[in-house]
């Protein structure tokens, strides 16, 4: 992706200003203490916070795993320290994003452009190592998720469906609710 160019210029002016203001870097590792640490210390405070009680994080074991299917964490760093980071994988001659995690959640760093960082780093690796697709997961199906947001902003589709199904909360089990589920 050319983000000099329209329709992505405009879009992600903001998210590319907070990167370039931050001097986040990035460095690529496979080193299974790494990953373990990225797993303990960023993705399961992100998503624990994130998600709540419907979390349904990856085990570090599947994580760990996909060492060995080419998967490789993506650090992104700010004074060289690892602050943020994503796993992925290549399936199929694909690459597939997994996973992505900010240091204790912390929520300072995200409004700093953290994710974004991760995200563009991401793509650019991708890119670098020859992948003309790159799927970054899936999103919760509501209008203003944060994360189906971001991903629209990039410009990106809905291009398959998970294997694993649709998970499905209800808030309350209200008449409504009750139509639509027999319906």
């Amino acid at each position: 992706i050319d983000y000099s160019q329209q329709p992505w210029k405009k879009s992600l002016a903001g998210d590319l200003r907070r990167v370039r203001k931050y001097h986040y870097t990035h460095k690529v590792t496979r080193d299974p203490s790494d990953i373990e640490e990225y797993y303990d210390s960023m993705y399961l405070p992100l998503i624990r916070q994130s998600h709540g009680d419907s979390t349904n994080p990856m085990a570090l074991t599947r994580m760990l795993a996909g060492l060995s299917q080419g998967g490789e964490l993506l650090q992104t760093l700010r004074d060289q320290t690892p602050v943020a980071g994503a796993f992925f994988e290549v399936e199929r001659g694909r690459a597939m994003a997994r996973t992505i995690g900010v240091k204790d959640g912390d929520r300072q760093l995200i409004r700093e452009g953290v994710i974004s960082a991760s995200t563009f780093n991401m793509i650019r690796y991708g890119r670098d190592r020859g992948f003309a697709v790159l799927q970054l997961g899936g999103s919760r199906a509501f209008l203003y998720d944060g994360a189906l947001q971001a991903k629209r902003r990039l410009g990106l589709t809905l291009t398959s469906y998970n294997q694993c199904g649709h998970l499905l909360r209800i808030q309350e089990f209200s008449a409504g609710a009750r139509r639509f589920l027999r319906h």
